[in-house]
């Protein structure tokens, strides 16, 4: 499993010329032995350990380094101490490299510059904290970190800033962690459920985790619908979720009230009075009206079916907006 984490450092020691030897060490050194190593082929079914036996070392972080991960500004004095800023990053996950950690990348270079002292802090897929010794402390779980982390903010929303509860309900839904308990309180607190995040609506990643049930998924739906929800099947993000969502929905026969609910809110008043949903398909096809296609699919139609029987020039448009195959 995967865990890409980001680092923020701050290395010092005593002595300039030690840490000017680790700077050159980290970009320029172990990156050309680590290349070296990882083109070496070992006899398949050669132990790991007799593997760094054979090389002569104890660890695999001693020569294998994330290199492109690590940006390292320049020496500066404060007091008597010399200071490296560095940013890092790792997929710290299964068998990979790590950076933290006693058989890291940090605790070669203890291993390496003696005298050297590390601090810093984290965030990764599962939160961020800081470091204590070598490992990672986690302070705040992921929702929470993204949610007071202003760098993911500062360009959203027109530069208007979202609510706590807002940003809650966008990146509980990115991290597939909203569920029904959550979007209640959030809804109750006034988080705007239309919002955008990275580009994306909010109903986009809405059919994620514990969503992806088709009764739960329902459940949710009405309270977004009462708290305002609107639909724009003329986003292309937005209407491709739209059609996982009505997938999802229909798996179940108890959502048949909030899938004609859902079609309704997306025909709105123009068709306004057509309850037959070929018929709705037919008149969205004939008027080249997307919404007319999403409220049909709500409504249970099959639309590679009914595609069938359309002309061509019809089935072309279909294609075009992505609702048939070639």
């Amino acid at each position: 499993m995967s865990n890409d984490t980001g680092y923020q450092l701050t290395l010092k020691h005593a002595s300039r010329k030690t840490l000017e030897a680790l700077r050159i060490f980290v970009t320029a050194v172990k990156p050309q032995l680590s290349e070296f190593v990882l083109q070496m082929q070992f006899p398949e079914k050669m132990e790991d350990q007799d593997r760094l036996k054979l090389l002569g070392i104890g660890k695999w972080s001693e020569v294998i380094t994330w290199a492109d991960g690590w940006n390292i500004g320049k020496v500066t004095k404060d007091d008597s101490v010399y200071i490296l800023n560095v940013n890092a990053y790792a997929n710290e996950g299964g068998t990979s490299i790590w950076i933290s950690g006693k058989d890291g990348e940090l605790a070669d270079l203890l291993r390496r510059f003696p005298g050297l002292v590390i601090t810093g802090t984290f965030s990764d897929d599962y939160g961020s904290g800081s470091l204590k010794g070598l490992e990672k402390i986690h302070e705040k779980d992921r929702i929470e970190a993204d949610v007071e982390d202003e760098s993911l903010w500062e360009y959203e929303n027109e530069g208007k800033p979202y609510t706590r509860a807002t940003r809650e309900l966008l990146v509980a839904a990115r991290h597939a962690e909203l569920d029904l308990k959550r979007l209640k309180r959030l809804i109750h607190e006034g988080a705007d459920v239309n919002a955008w995040w990275s580009e994306a609506p909010f109903i986009m990643s809405l059919a994620e985790g514990e969503l992806k049930n088709p009764e739960i998924l329902g459940k949710a739906l009405e309270m977004l619908l009462s708290a305002g929800l609107r639909i724009d099947c003329a986003d292309g993000l937005a209407s491709g979720s739209l059609v996982e969502i009505a997938d999802i929905l229909r798996m179940s026969d108890s959502n048949t009230v909030i899938r004609r609910r859902m079609a309704q809110e997306i025909a709105g008043e123009k068709f306004p009075k057509i309850v037959n949903p070929e018929e709705i398909f037919k008149m969205g096809v004939k008027s080249k009206n997307i919404t007319g296609i999403f409220a049909a699919i709500f409504l249970g139609v099959s639309i590679q079916k009914l595609g069938e029987n359309c002309s061509i020039k019809d089935k072309s448009w279909l294609v075009r907006q992505g609702f048939l195959s070639k």
